[in-house]
């Protein structure tokens, strides 16, 4: 039986109130994991951005693109210096 390392998130605050993070990411968390909702998000980013009207982009736009980007920004920050760990050994 062999052990394999996997490489986890560390905690990434995000959205500060107060010299405090609001949300955070987890530490411990799969980085393929973190990475693949990163990508999603930024999919979802990407559409928006498309689908800016004639009449230019609303505030509601902003406001999600922004957030959404930085929850993204968030993902992958603590995926690029995350930990590695051990997994259980292949039974």
């Amino acid at each position: 039986m062999t052990r394999r390392a996997i490489f986890a998130t560390r905690v990434e605050g995000l959205f500060e109130v107060a010299g405090k993070p609001l949300v955070s990411v987890n530490a411990g968390m799969p980085v393929e994991e973190a990475l693949s909702r990163a990508s999603c998000i930024l999919g979802t980013v990407v559409d928006l951005a498309m689908n800016v009207g004639d009449d230019g982009i609303r505030g509601t736009e902003v406001f999600a693109i922004q957030y959404l980007v930085e929850m993204a920004k968030a993902l992958v920050d603590a995926s690029s210096v995350g930990e590695v760990v051990t997994e259980a050994p292949n039974a």
